[in-house]
Formats: C-alpha cells, structure tokens, sequence
C-alpha cells in the first residue's frame, strides 16, 4: 500500500513539477495574490516550513494539510522543515 502512495505521488510530481500547480490540482491552494510569481518563484528549490504547537491539546485536521502541503513540496525537490514548539 505504501509503495503504491509513493508511485502516485511520483507520478503526479513528474507531471507537473511545479509545486503550486499540483497544490492546486488537489485543492490545496486557491486563491492568491499574485499566482505568477509565485509560480516563478517555485520553479527553484525554496524552503518552507510548518510549525506545531507542543503545547496544544491535540492536533487536527489543519495540522494533518500543512503536513500534507508540506510532503507536496517534498516531493517536488523543495526543502521542507517541521517546525515543533
């Protein structure tokens, strides 16, 4: 099951390397500012993050998108840092 997980995500990487385009075709992203530089800006390797909050009484289903969000860029050569406290 998991190698099947990672093919597709390979896949759909491969289609379109552009991260805000596969953001947006999974319904990730939807509006912004100004779409073409961020585009532009995405053809390179950035780095993002998404930070947690420790002290909080559980994580939800916002937490579980940014992960999500954050495996995207992963996967489309980007460098991605969870960020815990």
């Amino acid at each position: 099951m998991a190698r099947s997980v990672i093919r597709s995500l390979s896949v759909a990487a491969r289609e379109s390397r552009n991260v805000v385009d596969v953001l947006s075709s999974r319904g990730l992203l939807d509006h912004t500012s100004n779409r073409e530089k961020i585009v532009e800006a995405a053809r390179n390797p950035v780095k993002v993050y998404c930070g947690f909050d420790p002290t909080a009484d559980s994580l939800h289903l916002g937490n579980y998108l940014g992960l999500v969000a954050l495996k995207w860029f992963q996967v489309c050569g980007h460098e991605v840092f969870c960020l815990v406290g």
